[in-house]
């Protein structure tokens, strides 16, 4: 699992996963736990080799549900607070959060002409 995470989330080229991974409250949490632990056996490893089979299968779940993240999921949970869940279910149905933001902004700049 720790490879996949780390596949998944450090060496991938995609940027929005990154983020959208590291801002993860549930994964914060973890990976604040991960680091006082590593501190605590003089940083030995990495922190990852300090984490419990049920927090790798939260980060490997996590970092499988926000590998392939995109521009539009990082707007669609930054603006409307939608979770990636969600995100993902409505990427699924078509459903574009950058058009749906973009109709917003058109709509105002229209309204003023």
């Amino acid at each position: 699992m720790k490879v996949e995470i780390e596949s998944n989330v450090d060496y991938n080229p995609n940027n929005y996963a990154k983020a959208m991974f590291y801002a993860d409250e549930e994964v914060m949490a973890i990976l604040d736990k991960l680091y006082e632990r590593w501190e605590e056996h003089g940083r030995k490893g990495v922190p990852l080799d300090y984490a419990t089979i049920d927090e790798l299968r939260v980060l490997y779940y996590k970092s499988r549900l926000y590998r392939d993240a995109t521009g539009e999921d990082l707007i669609s949970v930054a603006i409307y607070g939608t979770s990636m869940k969600e995100r993902m279910k409505k990427r699924r149905k078509g459903s574009s959060g950058l058009r749906h933001l973009l109709s917003l902004f058109i709509g105002r700049w229209v309204e003023e002409e």
